[in-house]
């Protein structure tokens, strides 16, 4: 099966719009506590395989979370935002995956608060999106 986060890291890491703010900071699940920021986290959600009656479909559906990730509100949305510009509405190759559809499911604001008492709290902005993806369909 294709790895749609490291593929949406690959995705991301092509596009100057995204690397002139985060850089190379684009993580899978988490990030430490004292990394640097802007910074973006990616999840894979869960995924849903496309059947057909005699064997596998081909089709990959991926739930994907971006928590763009900054010390303001203001620039943790403006983060979130320069994302949805690259991935909303995308088709075409992201890494080695062939996306056939990218949508925008919800977008979710939160505030996690230090973990040593300061002021110094993360902004975030969560986006989910659906990636439609081709898949190898196995034989026996």
């Amino acid at each position: 099966m294709t790895d749609i986060g490291v593929n949406l890291r690959t995705y991301l890491l092509t596009k100057s719009a995204i690397t002139a703010l985060v850089s190379q900071r684009i993580r899978p699940d988490a990030l430490t506590e004292d990394e640097t920021l802007p910074a973006i986290v990616y999840q894979e959600g869960g995924t849903e395989h496309e059947e057909t009656v005699a064997a596998a479909g081909g089709v990959v559906h991926a739930r994907v979370y971006v928590d763009c990730i900054d010390d303001s509100r203001a620039d943790a949305n403006t983060l979130a935002e320069t994302v949805r510009d690259q991935l909303h509405g995308f088709r075409g190759a992201l890494g080695s995956a062939t996306v056939l559809g990218c949508d925008l499911l919800d977008r979710v604001k939160d505030y996690e608060p230090p973990a040593d008492g300061s002021d110094d709290g993360r902004y975030v902005t969560t986006l989910t999106f659906r990636i439609t993806a081709s898949e190898t369909v196995p034989t026996f």
